[in-house]
């Protein structure tokens, strides 16, 4: 057996594991869903901190993959930014509340300044960026001294933009500020936890501003604090065009398509428990011959992209909507990060929820209030 001259092309096994992405994290989506089930059935404390341990490893884990995924896609060149005009107010606000949660936990003091800037970028890219650093800032930045407090804000300079997160956390020294926008750096500081990161944000972060044509930068003075920022060009925009954002209230029909057995029982379950009528199949034909059966009228569909047998999840949608009419919304569920395909999936009026699938993302997805 003779062995191949030399190693494939580092992007040919780059654009394998980015296709390979929904396999991947398959897996780490059913543990998801069966776990938090789990969680609702333990009775003793000890039963309850085995299970939050657990949780930690799986999410490390999904996390870990997730980043090294999302790694992979930018550098096989799957990404495609489409550049638009983004109003920073609203993106920086997403930021803060998503990171709310975080800050209280770490009883950290996150201030978010307001601003009218507008700026010319892709606004998934761009927004993803921006939360790995103030995801950044969050772990690092010890509390107290009167310290313990991270500050997203923006500042114009002439024709461009520079959104900013100030932390004044413990500093970085000048020799290893280019070293932290490298893959699995991370700098030797007191604790060592999984809230100190995978040393993938920022690496993921210099990569996706490099993609949008952005600058990210980092200054810092050892002992006082960091500021992170990203430099994009300034869109004037006297009015900002005005959007409307539909609130669809719960409904108690979904229709599920999902082929992996696991995946679907988790899946039904947990959707079962919401309240929710859940007609579970693998395929279209057998989820309209239920609805049909049932007298069912389905308010929801939440698909996985890849039924198998070549069938795809937004099909499946589009064939219920010409049975049912197009008021039937669509989720589809995949592994797949290519923004070119959540575009087109926008671009049908479909919602996009990416493996693993978070139960709270999901039911936020559904509109189901959040447990009590």
């Amino acid at each position: 057996m003779s062995l191949p001259d030399s190693p494939p092309p580092a992007t040919d096994i780059l654009r394998t594991i980015a296709r390979a992405a929904h396999d991947l994290r398959q897996p780490f989506s059913s543990m998801a869903i069966f776990l938090h089930l789990l969680e609702q059935e333990l009775t003793t404390p000890r039963q309850r901190q085995i299970a939050s341990r657990l949780r930690e490893s799986v999410e490390s884990g999904r996390d870990l993959l997730n980043a090294l995924l999302d790694l992979a896609a930018l550098d096989a060149g799957r990404v495609a930014p489409a550049p638009t005009p983004v109003p920073l107010e609203d993106l920086l606000l997403r930021v803060a509340e998503g990171a709310v949660a975080v800050a209280d936990e770490r009883r950290l003091r996150l201030s978010l300044v307001p601003t009218t800037a507008w700026v010319s970028s892709d606004a998934v890219l761009l927004e993803r960026t921006v939360r790995a650093l103030v995801a950044n800032a969050l772990a690092f930045t010890p509390v107290g001294g009167g310290r313990g407090r991270v500050v997203l804000g923006v500042r114009r300079r002439d024709d461009r933009v520079a959104i900013q997160v100030w932390d004044d956390g413990p500093g970085i020294a000048p020799a290893d500020i280019d070293r932290i926008f490298e893959p699995f750096e991370r700098l030797d500081t007191p604790r060592h936890d999984r809230v100190r990161g995978l040393g993938l944000g920022l690496a993921l972060a210099r990569r996706t501003a490099d993609l949008l044509g952005h600058r990210l930068s980092a200054r810092s003075r050892p002992g006082r604090g960091t500021v992170f920022e990203i430099e994009a060009a300034s869109v004037d925009l006297a009015v900002p065009p005005a959007t409307e954002r539909a609130e669809a209230g719960p409904a108690p029909i979904l229709v599920l398509l999902e082929d992996d057995v696991l995946q679907r029982m988790a899946l039904e379950e947990i959707i079962g428990s919401w309240g929710w009528t859940c007609v579970a199949v693998a395929r279209t034909a057998a989820a309209l011959a239920a609805l049909r059966d049932r007298g069912l009228v389905p308010a929801v569909v939440v698909a996985d992209l890849n039924l198998g047998g070549g069938e795809r999840g937004d099909a499946a949608v589009r064939a219920i909507r010409e049975a049912y009419g197009p008021a039937v919304r669509g989720i589809v569920v995949t592994g797949d990060t290519d923004d070119r395909l959540r575009r087109t999936l926008a671009g049908e009026g479909l919602a996009v929820l990416h493996k693993p699938v978070d139960p709270a993302a999901l039911r936020n997805a559904l509109g189901v209030p959040p447990a009590g």
